[in-house]
């Protein structure tokens, strides 16, 4: 499996890097102990997972988680280092994004890996229903028909994989199982569901528009793309809409 791709947002961030990196699960991007060199760096890197602290030189976990959920159209899971989570601070950090809180003296090591396996990350919480509704736009371009099974899971694993790509990384061992879980099926059903759809749509959508979604990469003679070529091309363009969106909201794209 692909490692988690970690950026680390300390003051102790070398001290870090030499515990996370080795663990061959991660591979660390990077880290500043600045709030602004952390803002810019984890938009510029796209990383997976980030480790934040509370206090930063200039700026505080508040202050990034904010900026990341305005600016990234696939923002990172999130552990945020709080020594004192008691009084309400936890709740407060997971109501601004952080999808897990590491007070002092727990298990570090082992809340990053419940953050870096986390199917959505909490920073994309807000933007659900975009997302869902750009996928859902994309579909209804290519002349996917809304009846078939398979339209439901492509439209979630779309919008899904818009801010979690890592998703992508394995369909059978990551995608598969988080859509059937969700849908209340099995994967396999998931998986023949989106093939059937993907083959109704290449023989009965609208071609040119298909063409123009998909470009050079459409082959006529070929027939249909592999569910991974079809979910990974939907998720690029639904990532691509969500940058205009988050642009016209204000974001820093």
């Amino acid at each position: 499996m692909t490692a988690h791709r970690v950026y680390l947002a300390s003051e102790s961030a070398l001290s870090l890097e030499k515990r996370i990196g080795a663990d061959g699960r991660y591979q660390v991007l990077g880290g500043s102990g600045r709030a602004e060199d952390a803002i810019r760096s984890g938009i510029a890197l796209q990383p997976d997972c980030a480790v934040l602290d509370m206090h930063l030189a200039g700026g505080d976990a508040f202050s990034v988680l904010e900026a990341w959920r305005r600016a990234m159209a696939a923002p990172p899971r999130v552990l945020v280092r709080c020594p004192y989570p008691g009084d309400g601070w936890k709740e407060k950090l997971q109501k601004a994004g952080a999808d897990r809180v590491a007070g002092a003296g727990e298990d570090e090591m082992a809340l990053l890996l419940e953050t870096a396996e986390t199917p959505l990350p909490a920073l994309a919480a807000p933007d659900a229903d975009t997302r869902r509704e750009i996928a859902r736009g994309l579909l209804d371009r290519l002349g996917m028909a809304r009846g078939l099974k398979g339209y439901r899971y492509i439209l979630e694993a779309a919008s899904a994989l818009c801010c979690a790509p890592q998703l992508g990384d394995s369909l059978a061992g990551r995608l598969y199982p988080y859509l059937a879980e969700k849908f209340d099926t099995t994967p396999g059903a998931v998986e023949r569901a989106v093939r059937t759809a993907a083959e109704d749509t290449w023989l009965r959508g609208d071609w040119e528009e298909i063409q123009m979604l998909f470009g050079l990469t459409v082959d006529p003679e070929k027939g249909k793309p592999t569910n991974a070529e079809l979910l990974s091309m939907l998720a690029e363009h639904a990532r691509r809409e969500m940058r205009r969106h988050l642009t016209k909201a204000g974001g820093f794209f």
